[in-house]
């Protein structure tokens, strides 16, 4: 059990980034508008039309996100909160009991009281365990809707592709770049490390908004869809859109966007969407997957449960005052390392505030960062 106290850190920190990183995606395809139709001449209405359906389903898929989901699963450090002090209980009175029969193997009393105590702790676990369940079930069908509805879109953006093959090197071009940017964002991001989280004054000013991110042309109101900044104040985001390097990558986009029909900018708009999606399904798929921390924390229930009923069974049948000695030694430990964890999933409940920013979004243009009605 002593184990399992580290494990809520590194769960905690894992659902923490893996909410913002979603929030990020899902702000900036919010945000998202189509270009007119007027701008993209090649296509017709019913297939401008379907490209308006396709974005609507993203949309409602993306709201589900941003208005339930994503808010729900900023429960799960009260799951650790809760848990925590299940299992300090516990703990108190096995130890307790443990001691009683050191000296007393025959005591029926405290064996009574012992066996009581886990089972007071496995009831308590299940209505956890449900409502964990109930959220990864959310996840998986957030994962599945959210899927099918890029992968609708990814049809259209084909259909329209095949109109503009002759403009496809430009566009390789203008991906390249954006992919540039996204990566250099991406590693000035906000993110909560294991260390962060164990650390209340880091944990407690760590406020993240995810404000959307634009490289727009003012003239012919054609926007791309840069990327999302995590940060902890809108202050930083603009500092971090006039770093000299992320400024250059921008300039190095709006060249080659600017060199464009308007044709060629609204297909480059939309395929900045179509990349921003990607990233989004990505961060999704981290969430959602086996391996992620949602299940990471669903493992820790079921390995408490377990290694409970384990250390009852071990205190019951031990056979000399040794063992019984040795036994309490390892609750006593695990009842250090869930002090810890208790503290830490406390802290994390009442001081990390993940905050999305739908209101406005940053434009980047001309060297100059402006905030701007989203």
């Amino acid at each position: 059990m002593v184990g399992l106290g580290g494990a809520s850190v590194v769960s905690l920190a894992g659902v923490a980034n893996a909410i913002t990183n979603v929030n990020a995606f899902a702000a900036s395809a919010a945000a998202f508008s189509a270009p007119s139709g007027a701008a993209l001449s090649r296509v017709n209405a019913g297939t401008y039309n379907d490209l308006l359906q396709q974005l609507s389903g993203v949309n409602e898929q993306v709201s589900v996100w941003l208005s339930g989901l994503g808010p729900a699963l900023t429960s799960v450090p009260q799951i650790y909160t809760n848990t925590g002090l299940l299992v300090l209980d516990f703990l108190g009175e096995a130890i307790g009991a443990a001691q009683t029969l050191q000296q007393d193997p025959s005591n029926q009393q405290a064996a009574a009281q012992l066996k009581a105590s886990l089972q007071t702790l496995l009831q308590s676990l299940t209505p956890l365990a449900d409502s964990l369940n109930d959220l990864q079930q959310r996840v998986g069908a957030f994962a599945g809707g959210i899927g099918s509805a890029v992968s609708g879109l990814n049809n259209s953006l084909d259909d329209i592709q095949q109109l503009y093959g002759d403009l496809s090197a430009d566009q390789s071009q203008i991906s390249a770049a954006l992919t540039d940017l996204q990566n250099k964002i991406a590693s000035l991001n906000a993110i909560i490390t294991e260390t962060e989280v164990g650390t209340a004054f880091t944990v407690g000013s760590q406020i993240i908004r995810i404000p959307a991110v634009w490289s727009w042309n003012p003239v012919l109101g054609c926007a791309l869809l840069v990327c999302a900044i995590v940060c902890d104040s809108m202050q930083i985001a603009v500092e971090v859109g006039l770093r000299d390097d992320v400024a250059g990558l921008v300039k190095a986009v709006q060249g080659l966007t600017d060199a464009q029909t308007a044709d060629g900018q609204a297909i480059a708009s939309l395929n900045s969407a179509g990349q921003q999606l990607q990233l989004l399904l990505s961060q999704v798929k981290a969430l959602s997957d086996q391996g992620g921390p949602l299940t990471q924390i669903r493992d820790t229930l079921a390995s408490l449960a377990m290694d409970s009923q384990e250390s009852v069974s071990s205190i019951l049948a031990a056979q000399n005052e040794q063992q019984i000695a040795s036994l309490i030694s390892d609750l006593q430990s695990a009842e250090a390392a869930w002090n810890e964890a208790a503290s830490v999933a406390q802290n994390f409940q009442e001081n990390l505030t993940i905050e999305v920013n739908t209101a406005t979004m940053l434009v980047y243009h001309d060297g100059k960062v402006d905030e701007v009605p989203a």
